[in-house]
């Protein structure tokens, strides 16, 4: 392959991991704002309306994804660079004609169903063939997101998708602005709208560069094997399994759970920080560098099988993002419900409590996260499925009590339970290397205990500070701040890498 035709394919990717990491902040920073400008500007039902036909989509989309965007990781990395666009295009049908099948009969059964009806005693929000309609449309866009966001990512144009997924979410803010400014508010039915369309529109430009840098792709005889279809259906099956044993413990089931034994009032608030949280998780190292290391890891791996290479950037991504989230945790016990009641409506403030819980279950499913990758990866998912399969479904009976005694708290508390189990399993159990890896559960807890007392200093300090709600807020962040900094360095939990985030947090609160 001559330079002149690589070079257009390194320009397009950009597959540096600073460029991929820069650009998936700036997504966050966004992504992150879309929901609380909804919380802001939706009525308390249209919240509701929006979160249940959200998560109905997002539910027939998981459950119909075969495990193919697992498979697309795994063995795509082998395409880029080897495999001319005729074997692309024949791999990448192979993935999608099933899935979109499984899609259509997911959906038919889940409207059949009437799960997303509302269960509270009040008449739905708007006609059911609309929102029939909204369901069947953003179920295809959601698929179609994610094959072509595996597709994108299994090629190793990281750069690529980072800078679509980019473009997608800063397009729906943007006209989600310009609707609010011409009516004063937002409709669920016009929220969703928006949302199928800039999907769509990015999963078609996902799609088309993909195509474009597989044309770009030399044949190379001899160094090019096309996975067989039996190893490609084991790779989903596996993952596929551990998809439908997992169902229970998604956010959208989750959101349906509550919305089924709650007023819309604490489904809108659970839906609110729920979501609110999952586009934050998204964008915590572990999972947004996942489509970036999970097909790296398989293609190093593939080349001598050694797993011990893995355990350092494991650990620190395991660190980072446990550094985070517990600073999160540590700003929102100081000044959470002042800034909740300050950009979102009074009701959210009055649940805040949900938002601090969840946080803490992102905590441990990133424990759960890198397992999934370091397993996949290294050709274990298999064995993953078959140990995840009676957790799962063991502790899934637990979820109905928990909803009766305790409510949206109980499901949430309830939800930490499968991870912990699963790793205590295989670490125990079964000696796995990545369970040994990712466990370091008392090191987490230690971590959350500092952010619990930093928060509440900081609390403590605002609340006697009554001149502006302003200054009490900034006052409360900068000594919550400083207290878990000083706390962290107390009990040597940073390595070098977190000492240095720290020292620009006491900077910045300097400032």
């Amino acid at each position: 392959m001559d330079a002149a035709k690589t070079k257009p394919a390194e320009s397009m990717s950009r597959n540096t991991p600073g460029f991929f990491f820069a650009m998936r902040v700036l997504t966050g920073i966004v992504g992150v704002a879309i929901p609380v400008l909804l919380a802001r500007s939706m009525s308390i039902d249209d919240f509701a309306a929006y979160a249940t036909i959200g998560a109905t989509a997002a539910l027939s989309a998981a459950v119909s994804s075969l495990g193919v965007d697992r498979a697309s990781l795994r063995f795509l990395p082998a395409f880029a660079g080897k495999a001319g666009l005729p074997n692309l295009v024949r791999f990448l049908l192979a993935l999608t004609l099933p899935r979109l099948l499984a899609l259509s009969l997911v959906v038919i059964g889940v409207l059949w169903s009437g799960i997303w009806l509302p269960q509270d005693g009040k008449e739905p929000v708007d006609a059911a063939s609309g929102a029939i309609t909204l369901i069947v449309c953003l179920s295809l866009t959601n698929a179609f997101g994610q094959l072509t966001s595996g597709f994108i990512q299994g090629l190793l144009l990281h750069g690529a998708y980072a800078v679509i997924s980019f473009g997608t979410v800063l397009v729906r803010i943007l006209a989600l602005l310009v609707f609010l400014r011409l009516d004063g508010t937002l409709r669920f039915d016009l929220v969703l709208w928006v949302f199928i369309a800039t999907e769509l529109a990015g999963s078609a430009v996902q799609l088309a560069v993909l195509l474009a840098n597989g044309g770009r792709q030399a044949e190379q005889p001899g160094e090019f094997a096309m996975p067989s279809f039996r190893e490609v259906v084991a790779a989903s099956k596996a993952n596929y399994v551990s998809y439908l044993v997992g169902i229970p413990w998604l956010p959208p089931s989750l959101i349906l759970l509550v919305s089924h034994f709650s007023t819309r009032e604490v489904t809108a608030a659970y839906a609110f920080f729920l979501t609110l949280a999952e586009r934050a998780r998204m964008f915590l190292p572990v999972q947004m560098l996942q489509g970036y290391v999970e097909p790296i890891w398989a293609r190093l791996y593939s080349k001598d099988n050694r797993v011990n290479r893995f355990r350092e950037p494991a650990t620190l991504l395991l660190q980072a993002n446990h550094f985070i989230l517990a600073l999160g945790v540590c700003m929102l016990l100081a000044v959470g419900d002042q800034l909740l009641r300050t950009y979102t409506k009074a009701v959210y403030a009055d649940h805040y409590f949900f938002l601090l819980l969840i946080l803490v279950q992102v905590g441990i499913s990133s424990l759960g996260g890198m397992l999934w990758i370091g397993m996949n990866a290294t050709h274990q998912s298999e064995r993953l499925a078959s140990a995840y399969m009676p957790v799962s479904i063991g502790l899934a009976l637990l979820l109905i009590p928990s909803v009766h005694l305790a409510g949206a708290s109980g499901v949430i508390i309830t939800s930490y339970l499968p991870t912990i189990s699963l790793l205590l399993i295989l670490r125990h159990i079964q000696n796995d290397h990545f369970a040994k890896l990712s466990f370091r559960l008392h090191k987490g807890v230690q971590l959350f205990l500092i952010a619990l007392i930093a928060g509440l200093a900081g609390k403590y300090v605002s609340s006697g500070l009554s001149d502006t709600a302003m200054q009490g807020m900034l006052v409360g962040m900068a000594v919550s701040t400083i207290a878990f900094s000083v706390g962290c360095l107390a009990t040597q939990r940073l390595n070098r890498a977190q000492g240095l985030l720290v020292k620009h947090f006491i900077r910045g609160a300097a400032r």
